[in-house]
């Protein structure tokens, strides 16, 4: 098999993407291209040259967690430090973490069932299952800050809309609180992760916003 050919995102599973009230993960099968696998693969100097050599034998599978399950806590920030640069700060939430570590073993598992001979998970200490057990074994893995690397997808709810300002940016109408004028139509908006591609979300969205935007400044 050879990754970076043929269709992209091909297969999904979708048995576990209700979870615990709704917050569960899927499993994709994406194109895999040399330098999406060359940041993604653990391991440096020799050992990681090493893996990158088969990558022509290399198949990979996503695991996209729904994150957000915390509802009384906010897993990520963004702040301004003395120098005025931004700093972003995340770490996965306890039931985020948990869903992780039920994903990363369902991911080996069916890896193993499709053929492969090892599974990689993308942690730095680089463990591998080539059984069952080892497979199941994923699921007790530490998802800490800098154990597992983690890649982020479809980023939402930066400029959530809602109806109280103490936790919305915007208005329902997509209006932003305190710049007259101004307004966001897209993904910023959604209040929480979907938990699917978001693209007919925010077009609907959008739709709203510009059909509001156009009603309130209508001339006369």
């Amino acid at each position: 098999m050879y990754g970076a050919a043929g269709l992209p995102l091909s297969a999904v599973c979708d048995e576990f993407q209700r979870g615990d009230d709704g917050y569960g993960f899927w499993i994709e099968c994406p194109p895999l291209y040399p330098a999406l696998a060359s940041v993604a693969l653990p391991g440096f100097g020799a050992a990681h040259r090493a893996r990158m050599r088969d990558f022509p034998r290399m198949g990979a599978m996503i695991l996209l967690v729904r994150d957000g399950a915390d509802r009384a806590a906010s897993n990520g920030r963004v702040r301004v430090d003395r120098r005025g640069r931004p700093v972003v700060d995340y770490r996965l939430g306890e039931a985020d973490a948990r869903t992780m570590r039920r994903g990363l073993a369902a991911t080996a598992r069916l890896h193993l069932a499709a053929g492969a001979r090892e599974v990689l998970a993308q942690h730095t200490s680089a463990p591998r299952a080539r059984d069952e057990h080892e497979a199941r074994a994923f699921g007790g893995l530490s998802c800490g800050p800098n154990e597992l690397t983690v890649l982020s997808a479809h980023v939402n709810g930066t400029c959530r809309l809602g109806g109280d300002p103490r936790t919305s940016v915007c208005t329902p109408d997509g209006a932003v609180r305190g710049a007259p004028g101004v307004y966001v139509a897209d993904g910023s908006l959604l209040p929480t992760a979907l938990g699917v591609n978001p693209q007919e979300t925010i077009m609907a969205v959008a739709t709203v916003v510009a059909e509001r935007i156009a009603a309130r400044h209508r001339p006369g």
